[in-house]
C-alpha cells in the first residue's frame, strides 16, 4: 500500500504536466499563426513602400528634364506658353434630348402623315 500511494501521486502529476504542456503547445501554435499573418502583412506593406519609392525616384530623376517640367506645369498649373491658344472642350449635357428631338421632329401628327406621302 505504501508503494501504490506515491505511484498514484506521480501518475497524477505526470498527467497534469502533460495536459499543461499540450495547452501551452496549442497556444504557441496559435501565436505562430498570428505572427505568420502579421509578417505577410508587413511584407506586403514593405513591397508597396518599395514601389512608391521607385516611382518617386523616377519622378525626381525626371525633374531635371525640361520637357517633363513643361508637361507638369501645363497639367498641374494650367501653364500656357507664349503664342499658344487655349481651347476648351465642353461635354454636351443635352446630347440625348437633342438626338431624341431630331428623330421625332417638331411635326404634328398630320404633318407626319403628309410627309409620308410627299414626293421628293
Amino acid at each position: 500500500m505504501r508503494n501504490i500511494l506515491p505511484l498514484k501521486i506521480i501518475t497524477a502529476a505526470l498527467i497534469i504536466m502533460i495536459f499543461w504542456l499540450g495547452v501551452n503547445l496549442l497556444k504557441l501554435d496559435d501565436r505562430k499563426k498570428e505572427l505568420a499573418s502579421e509578417i505577410s502583412g508587413l511584407e506586403s506593406k514593405a513591397s508597396d513602400i518599395e514601389k512608391t519609392n521607385r516611382a518617386l525616384e523616377l519622378y525626381i530623376a525626371n525633374l531635371n528634364n525640361p520637357g517633363f517640367l513643361d508637361k507638369e506645369a501645363r497639367i498641374k498649373l494650367n501653364y500656357k506658353s507664349i503664342g499658344e491658344q487655349v481651347v476648351f472642350f465642353y461635354e454636351d449635357k443635352n446630347k440625348e434630348t437633342i438626338a431624341s428631338k431630331s428623330e421625332e421632329g417638331d411635326y404634328s401628327f398630320w404633318q407626319k402623315i403628309k410627309n409620308i406621302f410627299k414626293r421628293d
